[in-house]
């Protein structure tokens, strides 16, 4: 097939861009956390107590040490240390979103950093339980769903506050859940 009719192949067939898009979640949490609460890691086969959830796949992913990477593996594995990073490297550019399912908490992971980007789970009232510690039913907010589709196909995560952190120290982080905050814009 030569230049010219490649040209024309492709303008009878128009490119349409389409984006990585995030799963669809339940509209209450608490499905949600049953749903993964006490799932089995598949990398390790323990039940983390320290669970992420891929946003793109909802694969269940380990950040506890049972799924460190040996320095053998780190070789082969372009020095990534845990089951989070290898996940998030079959992603385009490398980036993934995950929800804490301890905390309800979006977190976007790059080369081994994290960064908080807030909850799309509010109570009736509106308000955030972050750490899960209020025991009230959270449901999903519309607005702060969209937002972070937007943020995520657009790749922009410069309103969340929060900086960028090892994942290794990202649990030590979330304890104090009043030192981030997003601009739902």
């Amino acid at each position: 097939m030569g230049r010219e009719e490649s040209g024309e192949v492709l303008s009878r067939e128009p490119l349409i861009f389409r984006p990585s898009l995030l799963l669809s979640l339940p509209n209450a949490y608490d499905g949600l956390f049953s749903h993964f609460f006490n799932r089995s890691c598949l990398g390790c086969g323990t039940v983390p107590s320290r669970a992420f959830i891929c946003l793109l796949c909802s694969q269940l992913v380990c950040v506890g040490d049972c799924c460190k990477i040996t320095q053998s593996d780190m070789d082969q594995e372009d020095h990534i240390s845990n089951e989070v990073d290898r996940h998030v490297q079959q992603y385009e550019h490398g980036v993934a979103p995950f929800l804490v399912l301890n905390s309800s908490l979006i977190v976007i992971v790059k080369k081994g950093r994290g960064l908080i980007w807030g909850t799309v789970y509010l109570d009736v009232h509106g308000e955030e339980d972050r750490m899960l510690k209020r025991g009230k039913p959270l449901y999903l907010s519309e607005q702060r769903w969209e937002a972070l589709q937007r943020d995520w196909v657009e790749k922009d995560f410069t309103r969340a506050s929060s900086p960028w952190i090892d994942i290794e120290r990202f649990y030590q982080y979330l304890r104090d859940p009043s030192i981030y905050e997003y601009r739902y814009i």
